[in-house]
């Protein structure tokens, strides 16, 4: 395989699709957004949670 060869290849195999369908650059950014949601979701539950608790303790 010449030395053409192998740069055309690596620069296919960087700019294809995964099986999500995404870029790289698209995953990443993807994820950035889903751990923001998943961080202000916990961050929620964990107060509901806490006011229940000072409500009505269960231990």
């Amino acid at each position: 395989m010449s030395l053409d060869n192998v740069k055309q290849r690596q620069y296919l195999m960087a700019n294809e699709k995964s099986v999500t369908g995404l870029t790289d650059e698209e995953a990443q950014e993807f994820h950035g957004f889903f751990m923001q949601g998943m961080s202000g979701f916990i961050g929620v539950a964990a107060f509901a949670h806490l006011l229940a608790w000072f409500w009505r303790p269960w231990l």
